[in-house]
């Protein structure tokens, strides 16, 4: 408990003085937003009873998700207060994170006035997630989010996003990449795949959905959000467009995969299916190669978080 209290003072004392720092080259944690902070610090807090410290942080994560009746969907979160920028992941995938904060503090301090607003929080994400499986089908595979054609725009948060690309080059297929998917009117569009650049496969994109779906099944007894979970896992074991496992030794037609250090091993799952240029639809190439068929531990990580919330 020592060590805690003390990583947290310093991380919150740095956050003091540096704000959301860039991250190292080839570091996973490229995609981190200000909301994302607000989370990791709420979950902290909330796990080493500092509840005042989990209220604030609470609000401020509250204040970075959409309310609006006005928005196409609700309940997801921006990047920050401003809601200029919806948070994406393209490589890595830590929607989980939100809810596992939020519920942390609902869990800490069942008594604090303020439960029912982080309550209320966690099912506008579940509702979001719904909505989202409404443009799943037939395979059940969440969609990657919503997104809008103004953060192309954005070039301070490309250049964060999508490491070793240039903004300039690559502006035109973000368009691209956003006008490929589903129209919802006013510049916001549906991609089932995130837009991405240098690093695509999409297992730890939807397995953190479905891992955000199983903690929020579990904590309200929502059988429609935890079946939402299920079907991320049986994307994997097979329910896909190629009939394939991606679990290698689990199933039937698992491939080959790219794993360099241990050499195939019963379990692996690779970083997962991606998309052929600036298109939506599934593209799974025969080829052995990073990143889409590479082992990774996050991908098995999310399929396991699953489970355990379930």
């Amino acid at each position: 408990r020592q060590a805690a209290e003390e990583d947290y003072r310093f991380a919150k004392e740095r956050f003091r003085q540096y704000g959301v720092e860039h991250p190292i080259l080839w570091e996973h944690t490229l995609n981190s937003s200000l909301s994302l902070y607000y989370a990791a610090a709420l979950e902290a807090a909330s796990r080493l009873g500092l509840e005042a410290e989990a209220a604030s942080w609470a609000s401020r994560l509250l204040s970075c998700q959409e309310r609006r009746p006005s928005a196409p969907m609700r309940g997801f979160f921006y990047r920050d207060e401003t809601h200029r920028h919806i948070v994406h992941f393209n490589h890595q995938g830590r929607d989980h994170l939100f809810v596992q904060a939020l519920m942390a503090a609902c869990e800490a301090f069942p008594k604090n006035p303020e439960k029912p607003a982080w309550e209320e929080g966690l099912r506008w994400y579940g509702q979001y997630l719904k909505d989202l499986m409404l443009y799943a089908a037939p395979y059940g595979m969440l969609p990657a989010g919503i997104h809008h054609l103004s953060e192309a725009e954005d070039r301070e948060t490309f250049e964060i996003l999508h490491l070793l690309c240039d903004y300039e080059t690559e502006k035109p297929h973000y368009i691209h990449q956003v006008e490929a998917g589903i129209p919802l009117g006013d510049g916001y569009f549906i991609r089932q795949f995130p837009v991405w650049f240098s690093f695509r496969g999409n297992s730890a994109i939807h397995l953190g959905m479905g891992r955000a779906a199983a903690l929020l099944g579990s904590y309200f007894q929502d059988e429609e959000l935890s079946q939402i979970a299920l079907d991320q896992l049986e994307w994997v074991m097979g329910k896909n467009p190629f009939a394939q496992s991606l679990a290698y030794g689990v199933g039937h037609r698992y491939a080959s995969q790219d794993a360099n250090f241990l050499g195939e091993t019963a379990g692996e799952v690779p970083v997962g299916i991606e998309t052929k240029g600036d298109e939506d639809i599934p593209y799974w190439p025969a080829g052995t190669n990073a990143t889409y068929k590479e082992v990774w531990l996050s991908s098995a990580e999310r399929m396991l978080g699953i489970i355990a919330a379930l």
